[in-house]
């Protein structure tokens, strides 16, 4: 069995900081989705929608971020949270919608 990948895998984590901050970049998005997973069945409820919620979130702050122009810095990337947060959400809650209603039926 060859051990190259693994060794490389090493390399380019702790490479130096580029490779921190392209782990970092990849990682935080996954780690966000399952604290948000957890938060769910925490609260009793039974989040599917975490893929589409970041997949759109992502994809509305992106277009926000590069369509948006003359506000400064830190307004800037505020605007952006917000508006990926709130493209994000109606997604998660479509999901669950047909579940809430079955519950509220047979209850």
């Amino acid at each position: 069995m060859s051990y190259a990948p693994i060794r490389a895998c090493g390399r380019g984590r702790s490479g130096g900081p580029q490779s921190i901050s392209e782990t970092l970049v990849w990682s935080t998005p996954y780690i966000l989705g399952g604290l948000a997973v957890a938060f769910a069945f925490k609260a009793g409820l039974f989040n599917i929608g975490v893929e589409g919620q970041i997949s759109l979130g992502a994809l509305a702050s992106v277009f926000v971020g590069y369509a948006v122009k003359d506000v400064p810095f830190p307004f800037h990337a505020l605007l952006a949270i917000t508006v990926g947060a709130l493209a994000g959400a109606p997604v998660g809650g479509d999901s669950r919608l047909p579940q809430g209603q079955r519950r509220a039926r047979t209850k």
